[in-house]
């Protein structure tokens, strides 16, 4: 059927004239403002995606500071709108006023940049912008999905924030073209959740930079190293933010027994959040306090030397999406422990790329991380079967072809149909 829609049909036309499609992406996080996976998501497909050809202009919030407009690199625009001062209380509220600067300033932006050929949202943060441009400019709307509420609160949701941004969620699956999740196990959750139909999701990996590694690698690793263990001591090494949901507080039940195994042994625990004192008051009254170790925050460049001198990482979470942490212990080099739990599940293969425990299970985990500690040489061979499965699935310039497949599809798409 033949588009008569004048604003879509100006953006099909350039988008014919030009090799390069033409992406609108809004993010909530980009740096300076990072707070967990997406955030290290959006960093590296960014520009990834203009490393293979997309013309990019990506709006953000202006937290933490930098330039309102950045030009990283030709083809990729970062456009960082200044906010109100957080004034409700609530992330929903606030949400909904950062949005409607995001959408003011991006108004301006579209008149001088655009047309776009695809919109691209990252989780229901920047939802509302998202749809303003889609219904206004009759533009595609991508999404992805990169954690749900109910997930985290283990299918439910309970209390009027909470209630509020599963709403978002859903709407942004349903106004959303496709969907783009990093496992399988967030696809199923979709269609449990909101019975999004399995034919509307694309599953694309989260990706790690293999190279970042060995350019951080450096001969003072040694004396690193020697800061939290002895030569002959071990040392177990967990970063993530320090909530319930990441499951630190398992690795601390399962400090008792893992250090009665290997004397040596020193605990790290990297990360800020809410229940640090819960977990220091934990190691205390179990008797570890002195082996157990809390690092608070560490930066990206000592969180990858701690990789690397790891003897084996620990990821104990009681719900993860994907597990992005795992792919960067491993392409460190660290042998990987993780829960059989969502999308840790399909990123470490259990007795060949890592070991999973059974999630919430201080004995499991104990169990795998003395398992790793006790054959050395078979946790190498787990690492280097692992560091082969990033080069071929894993990498981000095969992440970012995946995701332009789907734009490519979704331009397309839009193309035959009226709107």
């Amino acid at each position: 059927m033949i588009n008569t829609d004048d604003r879509f049909s100006s953006s099909a036309r350039k988008f014919e004239q030009q090799s390069a499609l033409r992406v609108l992406l809004f993010s909530w996080e980009y740096p300076p403002h990072m707070n967990g996976g997406m955030g290290c998501h959006v960093k590296a497909l960014a520009p990834a995606l203009a490393q293979c050809g997309v013309d990019l202009h990506l709006v953000t919030p202006r937290l933490n500071g930098a330039d309102p407009v950045e030009v990283v690199r030709p083809g990729f625009t970062v456009h960082r709108v200044n906010l109100a001062p957080w004034q409700s209380g609530d992330i929903v509220t606030d949400a909904h006023e950062a949005n409607s600067r995001m959408t003011a300033y991006t108004e301006s932006l579209v008149d001088e940049h655009g047309p776009f050929d695809v919109i691209h949202a990252h989780d229901w943060l920047v939802a509302l912008s998202a749809f303003h441009f889609k219904h206004e400019y009759k533009w595609p709307l991508v999404a992805t999905v990169h954690a749900t509420e109910r997930g985290r609160h283990g299918g439910t949701v309970g209390g009027p924030v909470s209630v509020a941004i599963d709403h978002v969620e859903w709407q942004l699956c349903y106004e959303t073209w496709r969907v783009i999740v990093t496992s399988q196990f967030m696809a199923d959750q979709l269609g449990d959740f909101w019975q999004v139909p399995p034919v509307k999701v694309d599953i694309i990996p989260n990706g790690v930079d293999v190279e970042r590694y060995r350019r951080s690698a450096d001969d003072d690793l040694i004396s690193f190293r020697q800061r939290f263990a002895t030569d002959d001591g071990q040392i177990v090494f967990h970063i993530g933010r320090l909530v319930h949901e990441k499951g630190a507080h398992t690795l601390v039940q399962a400090a008792p027994k893992i250090l009665t195994a290997f004397p040596k042994a020193r605990v790290l625990v990297a990360g800020r959040g809410p229940e640090r004192d819960r977990l220091r008051n934990l190691a205390l009254r179990l008797g570890v306090s002195e082996r157990v170790r809390f690092l608070g925050f560490v930066s990206n460049e000592n969180r990858d030397r701690l990789y690397q001198v790891a003897d084996v990482a620990v990821f104990p979470s009681l719900y993860e999406p994907f597990g992005i942490v795992a792919l960067e212990a491993m392409a460190a080099g660290a042998p990987v422990v993780a829960a059989k739990v969502g999308g840790l599940a399909e990123v470490v293969g259990d007795g060949r790329t890592g070991l999973l425990h059974a999630p919430a299970d201080a004995a499991s985990l104990a169990s795998a991380v003395c398992g790793v500690l006790h054959n050395a040489e078979r946790a190498r061979t787990w690492s280097e079967n692992a560091l082969e499965q990033l080069h071929t699935v894993f990498s981000w310039a095969h992440v970012a072809e995946q995701t332009i497949g789907v734009y490519e599809r979704v331009v397309e798409e839009r193309r035959q149909v009226d709107w």
